[in-house]
This record gives C-alpha cells, sequence and structure tokens, in this order.
C-alpha cells in the first residue's frame, strides 16, 4: 500500500481486534480474507479505503473476494439513529456533517454482506482517520 491516506481494511480489522480466516471466492475461485466482524466504513472518499476483504452474500449464496464488491451507501440518519445509538456527542459536527457511511455490497445484485459478526452483534465503525486533518 503506497499511499498513506489508503487504509486496509485488514489492518483496520486486525486493531479493532478481528480475526480473519482464508476463503476461495466462489465466482473466480481467489483466496480472499473474510472478517469477523460487520464493519461500515465512515468517510468523505470511499477511495480512502483499500477494499481487501470479501464476505458472503446470501442472495447470491456465494463468498466473494473483494473483486467482487462495491461499496453501499447508507442512510447517514439510520446510521446515527441506530449504529451510533443517537449519540454524536463524541463525533464533531463538521466531520459528521460531511462524512457518509458505506457497507460492503455484492456487485452483482448489491446486497449487503455478510462479514461474520462479533460476539455481542455490533457493527464496527471505521472512521477514516484523513477526516481530522
Amino acid at each position: 500500500m503506497s499511499d498513506p491516506a489508503v487504509n486496509s481494511v485488514q489492518d483496520l480489522i486486525n486493531e479493532a481486534g478481528g480475526k480473519l480466516s482464508a476463503k476461495k471466492c466462489d465466482r473466480c475461485q481467489t483466496q480472499f480474507m473474510l472478517s469477523d466482524l460487520m464493519m461500515l466504513m465512515a468517510t468523505d472518499d470511499p477511495q480512502h479505503f483499500q477494499i481487501d476483504v470479501g464476505g458472503y452474500c446470501q442472495t447470491c449464496h456465494q463468498f466473494v473476494c473483494p473483486q467482487h464488491i462495491k461499496l453501499i451507501p447508507m442512510v447517514k440518519a439510520k446510521v446515527v439513529r441506530h449504529l451510533l445509538n443517537g449519540d454524536t456527542a463524541q463525533v464533531p459536527a463538521d466531520i459528521l456533517s460531511r462524512v457518509e457511511f458505506y457497507w460492503l455490497g455484492c456487485d452483482k445484485c448489491t446486497a449487503l454482506l455478510d462479514l461474520g459478526t462479533d460476539s455481542d452483534n455490533s457493527v464496527v465503525v471505521f472512521w477514516d482517520p484523513t477526516l481530522a486533518e
């Protein structure tokens, strides 16, 4: 990864204490890493994240590698209400006003990918560090 502004999702998962396991893509047979965490990317530019993990599409019934993933934008109000429990006190208003939230989705059917869940079924939000700059 040559661009320091690009955040490897695998690195973020490791920093969050998540686990990665190897899987094979059902579409192209490429080996990829699957996380045990459900995650959202919070950023003003989705290209700040290197999508280097895959997931499972429950609609297509396939494991898919990063080549078959697209970022799906989420409705900000729902994210704030449900995932942040309406608590935005720890997120500066200027950042929250310009950030968008993205979920990993299947490039074929656009369904949100199942990446596994952590022990308490919570969703980890990865904040783009470049937002603070």
